[in-house]
């Protein structure tokens, strides 16, 4: 095989507005998709990769939020943390994991046709 050289920005603005077309269509039909991270600590090179992602997700339209804690924190709080926006963004409340991941993966169908 021949080696290729790709325009890796033209293709990461492709792949930009794709997502952006599917966050649309997601938002249209009344859902909101999003990104919540959860940073635990003060790590240099993990907040500039927060960053980028929370930027990436306002380019398309996306929702997206940051929960940081002090490295300190107690794994209780994260998980209840993680249990709670569960609830509030998935509407998990009588759903199994495989249930709201299978959900989501249906709206995210939903979005591409």
């Amino acid at each position: 095989m021949t080696a290729q050289i790709i325009d890796g920005k033209a293709l990461a603005e492709e792949l930009r507005q794709g997502f952006k077309s599917r966050v649309e269509a997601l938002t249209a039909k009344g859902h909101r998709p999003g990104l919540v991270v959860i940073l635990v600590g003060a790590d240099p090179a993990s907040e500039v990769y927060v960053r980028n992602k929370v930027n990436g997700c306002l380019a398309i339209g996306m929702h997206s939020e940051k929960i940081t804690y002090d490295a300190a924190v107690d794994q209780a709080t994260v998980l209840k943390k993680i249990a709670d926006l569960n609830a509030r963004l998935l509407d998990t409340t009588n759903l199994t994991i495989e249930q709201a991941v299978n959900q989501v993966l249906a709206w995210s169908r939903e979005a591409s046709l």
